[in-house]
């Protein structure tokens, strides 16, 4: 993406529909941590929210989205 489109104090721009990010919740999670493949299930999904340091203004959460081990 362009420096130029990242234009919010987030700098950063959803590719997708933010309905589409929340409708996430719905399906099981599978990622990779020190080499050892994490299964997350969907109900179990936001007791996995992490604090996300994006800038020094903002302090975000985030959490696992469905398969991110590809």
């Amino acid at each position: 993406m362009s420096p130029d489109a990242c234009d919010n104090p987030l700098g950063y721009k959803f590719s997708w529909s933010p309905v589409g990010a929340l409708n996430a919740l719905n399906n099981d999670a599978k990622y990779i941590v020190n080499g050892m493949e994490m299964n997350i299930p969907a109900d179990s999904l936001l007791y996995m929210a992490k604090p996300m340091s994006v800038n020094m203004a903002f302090n975000l959460e985030g959490y696992p989205n469905r398969d991110s081990t590809k």
